[in-house]
């Protein structure tokens, strides 16, 4: 499984506290129609500028939407961060919907993103399980 936390020093399981995100009202431009998307923790959502300068639309897990001005995010990516926290995430760690990747995904822990909601994409791609969102946060939460 996945949803192993691993530190990307020495790729030791992280512990974690208890958080929840009970859900923001986010907007997002579908041509000239504003359509408003509910997001909460544990969502997989496709957002633009997750890294400084950089506007490519990349997935990301939120790991709170209890702000309606600002959600709190973690970057996926395919490929393993060097030394950062990750877990590994795959589609049995996905409660509904999922990614287009057919292996592993990587959310990348320490790097946690505060984006306005017009920064998601389209529709939400999926949410993990409760017990993976449970993990994620815990460790974000603990390492702020």
């Amino acid at each position: 499984m996945s949803g192993v936390i691993r530190d990307g020093k020495n790729g030791c399981p992280g512990s974690v506290p208890d958080v929840h995100g009970t859900g923001a009202a986010a907007f997002n431009l579908s041509g000239d129609k504003v359509v408003p998307i509910m997001v909460q923790a544990g969502d997989v959502v496709l957002a633009s500028g997750l890294f400084p300068g950089d506007r490519k639309v990349r997935p990301a897990v939120v790991i709170s939407g209890e702000d309606p001005e600002v959600i709190l995010v973690c970057p996926v990516s395919s490929k393993q961060p060097s030394g950062a926290a990750w877990v590994a995430v795959d589609l049995h760690d996905f409660a509904e919907g999922g990614l287009d990747f057919f292996a592993e995904s990587y959310v990348n822990l320490s790097h946690r993103c505060r984006i306005r909601p017009s920064a998601l994409v389209g529709k939400r791609k999926g949410r993990l399980s409760a017990e993976t969102t449970l993990a994620i946060c815990r460790y974000v939460e603990e390492g702020e």
